[in-house]
């Protein structure tokens, strides 16, 4: 039986079709429930604009015809089992390097939280993490279960850094408004500048550990231990110059977790079996420069015409490999 897949173009205009949609969902839902929490000053109502993204995206596969297979909330396995966990702990790292370097070089001023920084952070990275999942599932359903993936199918170049400036952008109304703190009593624009670095940065981690495990589960553990740690343990415990210090700490955060996201290349005399460790790789990325190379297509059983298409459309953008949804690496098949 023969089996028609849409042609580049065709994936591109449905791709492209589905992102305008979503954009415009988003951006409504944004001004509604962004507007009622200035209001109101209810933080509750930024529980339903988180969710409000995931909404976006379950409406753009409703009216397109989208299905939702390629969200995968399957787990897949040990290996997300280990992804998840150092998606738990990455954060506390990260922070660690970047705060101590901030409170050992006088950038920032160590405070010591009321109910002490060890339980702080001890509680921050296991209840407060589990607890924030609830928030962080609404956002990642519609950022990299449905907007990342569009994104690379519309065929836009550098995806991973757009899809890191529109959601650093989805959080600017909430920011000048005050209702997120982020520049701790000084300079809005500073604050805006540090939350822009970290969020960008953060994108291509989790867009990295999404197409390592094929599962969206990783980056929305990783959202929450993120906010839980950084949040609810080491901003309590920074003192200092406003967003100076606060800014100061993004920076090193972003090299920090930039340094961490960086793809492997794919490059022509690189063995088959490290070709493999590729499929999962982050696309190029707007902090480095790949080289073009040559990639010998891999055997067509390995995978079904679905799945060829897709990499092959990936193929023509850039040298690098990944996956997406259930199209996972041919180590797991």
């Amino acid at each position: 039986m023969t089996v028609d897949h849409p042609s580049v173009s065709e994936t591109r205009a449905t791709a492209r079709r589905g992102l305008t949609l979503f954009f415009t969902l988003v951006v409504i839902f944004n001004l509604i429930f962004s507007g009622i929490a200035v209001g109101t000053g209810n933080t509750v109502w930024l529980l339903a604009l988180m969710w409000s993204v995931a909404v976006s995206s379950v409406i753009c596969r409703l009216v397109l015809r989208e299905g939702f297979r390629d969200v995968s909330f399957r787990f897949g396995g040990r290996r997300t089992l280990v992804v998840l966990l150092a998606a738990m702990a990455y954060p506390v790292g990260i922070a660690v390097v970047a705060y101590g370097i901030a409170w050992g070089t006088g950038i920032a001023q160590y405070h010591t939280p009321p109910r002490g920084f060890l339980l702080g952070l001890l509680l921050a990275a296991t209840v407060s993490t589990a607890l924030n999942c609830l928030a962080t599932t609404g956002e990642e359903i519609g950022w990299r279960g449905y907007m990342l993936t569009r994104l690379i199918d519309a065929g836009v170049r550098r995806p991973v850094l757009v899809s890191g400036l529109i959601w650093a952008a989805w959080h600017v109304p909430l920011i000048v408004t005050g209702v997120y703190e982020v520049n701790h009593g000084g300079s809005t624009i500073a604050g805006l500048a540090g939350f822009a670095m970290t969020t960008v940065s953060s994108a291509f981690v989790i867009a990295r550990v999404r197409f390592e495990t094929g599962s969206i589960w990783p980056p929305i553990v990783l959202r929450a231990a993120w906010n839980s740690v950084i949040q609810g343990a080491f901003d309590p415990a920074i003192s200092g110059t406003g967003a100076g210090s606060t800014a100061s700490c993004a920076a090193i955060r972003t090299g920090s977790g930039s340094a961490q996201a960086c793809p492997r290349a794919v490059t022509p005399d690189r063995p088959a079996s490290s070709r493999r460790q590729c499929s999962a790789a982050v696309p190029p990325n707007g902090l480095m420069t790949p080289t073009p190379v040559t990639i010998t297509p891999r055997p067509a059983t390995l995978f079904s015409s679905a799945d060829a298409f897709r990499r092959e459309s990936v193929r023509r953008e850039a040298p690098f490999v990944l996956t997406r949804g259930r199209e996972s690496s041919p180590r797991r098949r």
